[in-house]
């Protein structure tokens, strides 16, 4: 009768550990692909932002071009 227990236990335990394993690697996996995640959007808010600035910058040498053409005279910003 003990003899059979033991058997049971080891039949039912291998597969709760294969399945242990692979829960595991997988949760790993996971927490893996969120922090990869985490960290693409913080490189695509930063190009937004760098994009913003640029637009900017390439706004303002548009104005001081259109300055610097007209050498001052009836330039006005629309």
């Amino acid at each position: 009768m003990k003899n059979l227990k033991i058997k049971i236990m080891i039949m039912v335990l291998i597969p709760m550990l294969g399945l242990l394993y692979f829960s595991i690697i997988e949760v790993i996996d996971k927490v893996n692909h969120l922090s990869e995640m985490n960290q693409s959007e913080g490189m695509t808010k930063l190009a937004i932002n760098t994009n913003d600035v640029i637009h900017e910058l390439q706004k303002e040498r548009g104005l001081v071009s259109g300055y610097l053409s007209k050498k001052k005279q009836s330039f006005r910003i629309i």
